[in-house]
């Protein structure tokens, strides 16, 4: 008996070392909370090309190092586009207008921690200048539910109202003049980028928007660009009407 005991305690010990040492081999997140990248959330900043302001920018970092890239320009329209971050937390981007089919390349590194992280580099193409956007904001769609007013212009002008949701869901009504009340629906991803349709009640005439949710400390504002059924184009400003 004492010897199969003995047996026994060894068999132990030999399994209680092998974990430890397969513990210290294991590849540790840097998130462990989420499983993902330490630098998952929302960055934003506003821009200047010789004119201030020239636009916005939002990047979202998502937990498996894929990140959402949009830049809304008042001259050039917005662009948009999708990418990975590379060992070195670094990533480039190609980003369209579909509406122009033109594009820029945006690059960058993330850096810091906590409250304090950054992504900083500069886009090249149809425009260029650099940025540092600082860290906004962890990711969800709940941080965007609030009831929004804003306008559009261009080709036509006009405003309108919307509900954003906390799962995303977008309601609310365009005021196109002449065109009539439109209503409109749409979806914003946990990154901020939004797409909406406005349908005519009735009619064929219909407006489609695109765009991206900015966080600042006392509001979220958003910007984008619009076409319609007319072949008419512009832009559109958005923010908060009344606190979240």
């Amino acid at each position: 008996m004492l010897l199969k005991n003995r047996l026994l305690l060894g068999v132990l010990l030999l399994l209680s070392a092998l974990i430890v040492g397969c513990a210290g081999d294991a590849v540790i997140l840097p998130d462990s909370t989420s499983g993902g990248n330490a630098f998952a959330g929302i960055y934003n900043t506003s821009y200047s090309r010789g004119v201030a302001p020239a636009g916005t920018m939002v990047l979202g970092v998502h937990s498996n190092g894929s990140i959402d890239v949009a830049v809304s320009d008042n001259a050039e329209g917005f662009f948009s586009g999708t990418g990975v971050i590379d060992t070195n937390n670094s990533f480039f981007v190609n980003c369209q207008n579909v509406n122009a089919g033109t594009s820029i390349l945006v690059n960058g590194t993330l850096a810091g921690s906590g409250a304090g992280r950054t992504a900083s580099g500069n886009v090249t193409g149809e425009f260029t200048f650099t940025y540092t956007a600082s860290f906004a904001h962890d990711l969800s769609t709940g941080i965007f539910a609030n009831h929004y007013e804003g306008f559009f212009g261009g080709g036509a002008q006009g405003t309108f109202m919307i509900d954003v949701n906390a799962n995303g869901s977008i309601t609310g009504m365009v005021h196109a003049g002449n065109n009539g009340d439109l209503p409109i629906t749409g979806t914003v991803t946990n990154t901020g980028l939004v797409q909406m349709h406005a349908q005519l009640l009735g009619g064929q005439y219909s407006m489609d928007f695109v765009g991206a949710f900015s966080i600042h400390p006392d509001s979220v504002m958003g910007s984008g660009s619009w076409t319609d059924s007319a072949e008419h184009e512009g832009t559109w400003d958005a923010g908060n009407s009344n606190e979240g």
